[in-house]
């Protein structure tokens, strides 16, 4: 059972016969390379009980993280999972749009295969993309993931921006000047947008997902980073023709979301709880 009423309050404290929360370190490998990150595990009344599971799929370059849904996502009852990518934030390996959603694929299955010892549901996995995490999110789905629905937040169609106008596209000189990423050289990244870019477009990826997956989109109304008009609704209208559960709820704010946090953790919270709630 989730507890929206403890998004913004602490718990009770720990009686000895409940088990407290824990943090879990996630540190696997992704082809080769070295990833970490956390499962925030909340507390339980017994060890039997197993939790939905909620993987934060964070943005470019990532100092915005979402921490502190995160955290709030914990204290009502999902175990919370973040993680860094390859090649940023400490992870080993190369920084590569390619190597987002194989990284994000590797920490599933290392949910899943671990899904009693971080108290986890593995038929109860969502995923929530923000930027560029819903790139990741989007390739995810197309991918076939199995996890039992989707938030996608001001998600980032990476493959339609650069075909609409390619020449605004140089990632990795930008990206470089603020020594972000390890990538081992000035046109990696930019390499890797123009090898894929046809295949990400957005509604050439949402035709892949399967039919039955629900998928939530959130936007912001000021947004100009991802508006919502070319990153999100394109895709809805293949999703719709369709028939997929898909819907879209827009938040008054910019990209970063700055000024309503509390709504938006209580927006995103929401649209779990809403996808809980289908057989």
């Amino acid at each position: 059972m989730l507890f929206e009423e403890n998004l913004f309050n602490e718990t009770i404290e720990c009686r000895p016969a409940v088990i407290p929360a824990i943090n879990e370190e996630i540190n696997i490998f992704s082809h080769g390379d070295r990833i970490f990150g956390r499962v925030l595990v909340p507390k339980a009344k017994n060890e039997n009980d197993r939790f939905p599971a909620v993987v934060f799929l964070h943005g470019y370059p990532g100092t915005e993280a979402n921490l502190d849904i995160v955290h709030a996502f914990r204290r009502a009852g999902v175990c919370a999972v973040h993680f860094y990518y390859r090649g940023v934030w400490g992870s080993h390996g190369y920084y590569k749009f390619s190597h987002l959603y194989e990284d994000a694929e590797c920490v599933l299955n290392h949910l899943r295969e671990n899904a009693d010892q971080l108290k986890i549901d593995p038929d109860r996995i969502y995923i929530i993309g923000y930027s560029m995490g819903g790139f990741c999110a989007m390739n995810l789905l197309a991918r076939d993931a199995k996890v039992k629905g989707a938030v996608l937040l001001s998600p980032c169609d990476l493959g339609s921006r650069y075909i609409n106008k390619p020449a605004r596209y140089q990632v990795t000189i930008d990206a470089q000047k603020g020594g972000y990423f390890n990538v081992p050289n000035d046109t990696y990244l930019d390499e890797d947008v123009k090898a894929h870019a046809e295949q990400w477009q957005f509604p050439v990826l949402a035709d892949q997902i399967d039919p039955k997956m629900p998928i939530r989109f959130v936007g912001g109304s000021e947004d100009v980073t991802t508006p919502t008009a070319i990153h999100i609704f394109p895709a809805m209208e293949v999703m719709k023709s369709r028939g997929m559960d898909v819907t879209y709820e827009e938040i008054p704010d910019s990209h970063e979301y700055a000024g309503h946090r509390i709504l938006l953790t209580k927006t995103l919270f929401n649209k779990i709880v809403e996808m809980e709630q289908l057989p």
